[in-house]
């Protein structure tokens, strides 16, 4: 180590909370599926964003970037439903019994999810859209 890496204070963190590097990692991991273009993505984030700042919640500039996690969060949520792979209904469910599920997990076990009630997408034969089936 030398002086000037003393010296140099560590980076700040790129999320404020885990949650918001998940749902990076999920809007990323659901376009290399296919479920969506990066074009889509944009234009969606783009009218949450611009519909977040009408309705008054938007801020400074130098505040914006807290407000966008659940931006992500609401163009997801949009995404899904416009394709019918979930409705907002179905999100809230499911983060629901992910919550129980975590609840009811000992620690240091994987926390398991099952399926349960929630219907499952049907593939668009357009290539974009539904997630295909799980084998």
């Amino acid at each position: 180590m030398t002086p000037s890496d003393e010296a140099a204070p560590p980076p700040p963190p790129v999320f404020e909370e885990p949650w918001q590097a998940a749902i990076f990692a999920l809007v990323v991991a659901l376009h290399d599926r296919g479920v969506f273009s990066w074009t889509e993505w944009n234009r969606t984030l783009v009218r949450v964003i611009a519909a977040s700042d009408a309705a008054g919640r938007g801020g400074a500039p130098a505040e914006d970037g807290h407000r966008h996690p659940q931006d992500w969060v609401t163009a997801l949520e949009q995404l899904l439903a416009s394709r019918d792979i979930a409705t907002g209904d179905e999100v809230t469910r499911t983060a629901q019994a992910w919550a129980a599920a975590y609840r009811a997990t000992p620690h240091g076990q994987p926390v398991v999810l099952r399926r349960g009630g929630l219907r499952r997408p049907t593939p668009r034969p357009t290539g974009g859209g539904a997630l295909p089936a799980p084998p």
